[in-house]
């Protein structure tokens, strides 16, 4: 590493190009080669190599294989090396246009320049570099997956990435880097997490039991398994889906042990009683703003709207971005994303939490 005071200084950085490699959890089953992949202005390569593990699984009961696993979602026999390789300077202008909307850096005659040393590109735009190579693969995997049916093949968390190889270049001679993104080997853990006296009593109570984990606890840890997995456009739809679930269920039980008259379910729900017939119709066609509201205060006195200003705001802001996600396919980033989930998790909470003190509901078993 040069010093400061020595290090060359790119007062033109077009000649700059990055390559970040390191290995997949899974193969890609394409064949070796190059790809291209447009970043919408600008390309870059994903590089394919297949890679035959040495030491397999003892649990497969092979000592060696030529052939293939059906669906080998975890690389027991083989894995993908990949090679990202991506012009830098459009990854720093990226970077630096991101500062800008930030409110971080300020933006001079509308474009953005960068004076930068050798040192700059590896301890600034390390991460941000592995993060675009990452974005980048990530959208190989999900065109293969569509285009190949492989549906058991995944986007993958920085989280996956155990070892990475970052390089610097200007005109093709090589400046340096081989730097750790934040969050390497994240997944690495030094012992398990143990288990309280609690939260093993009420997993015996539930293995001792017939009773189905409810949906909607399975939709929302679908979307943290989501989130988890950089899928964050999957993540909020799923946990969005959860959340309807959970209060379709509540509201029908509601009205079913209330004894009211689909004309009162309708009126309630906000919903014309002359263009349903069944009370399941009538919460299909609900806004699901009304069930959240006025619906589950008069079910749970639970006042989601009036009660608590801030939530409510973050659960609109939660329903239109998970609206652009579905009716228009816009792309979520992980803070937009992360917000949701944990949005409509906590509403998920509350309305728990008011169900183990709704009179109409004493007898009902525990769910959580």
């Amino acid at each position: 590493m040069t010093n400061d005071s020595q290090a060359p200084v790119f007062k033109d950085i077009n000649g700059l190009t990055i390559k970040v490699t390191f290995d997949l959890p899974f193969c890609l089953y394409l064949e070796n080669g190059v790809y291209a992949v447009d970043r919408g202005g600008w390309a870059a390569s994903v590089q394919l190599e297949r890679v035959a593990q040495t030491n397999l699984d003892p649990r497969l009961g092979i000592a060696q294989s030529t052939g293939e696993l059906t669906r080998d979602r975890y690389g027991r026999l083989r894995f993908s090396k990949v090679v990202i390789r991506l012009p830098g300077k459009a990854v720093i202008e990226m970077e630096l246009r991101r500062q800008v909307a930030a409110g971080k850096l300020d933006a001079r005659d509308g474009v953005v320049k960068a004076t930068l040393t050798i040192d700059n590109l590896i301890d600034d735009y390390g991460n941000v570099a592995f993060t675009e190579a990452l974005n980048i693969v990530n959208r190989f995997i999900e065109v293969y997956r569509h285009v190949m049916d492989q549906f058991q093949i995944r986007r993958i968390p920085s989280e996956e990435v155990f070892k990475a190889d970052i390089q610097w270049y200007l005109n093709d001679d090589l400046l340096g880097g081989t730097w750790s993104p934040m969050g390497f080997g994240h997944a690495i853990t030094l012992e398990p997490q143990g288990s309280d006296a609690q939260t093993m009593g009420t997993l015996r109570s539930w293995l001792s039991s017939t009773r189905p984990v409810p949906v909607a606890i399975e939709l929302f840890q679908d979307a943290k398994d989501r989130l988890d997995r950089a899928e964050y456009r999957l993540a909020v739809i799923d946990a969005r889906t959860a959340l309807e679930v959970l209060v379709d269920e509540v509201l029908f039980e509601y009205f079913s042990a209330s004894g009211a008259s689909l004309e009162e379910a309708c009126r309630v729900l906000g919903v014309d009683p002359q263009k349903v017939q069944t009370l399941e119709d009538s919460l299909q066609f609900s806004p699901i703003s009304r069930k959240l509201g006025n619906a589950l205060k008069q079910a749970l006195e639970l006042d989601l709207h009036n009660g608590n200003s801030s939530l409510w705001q973050r659960w609109l802001r939660s329903k239109e971005l998970r609206e652009k996600g579905v009716h228009r396919g816009e792309e979520v980033n992980r803070a937009e994303a992360l917000e949701a989930v944990n949005t409509m998790g906590e509403i998920i909470d509350n309305i728990w939490q008011a169900l183990r003190s709704a009179h109409w509901l004493q007898d009902r078993p525990e769910t959580r």
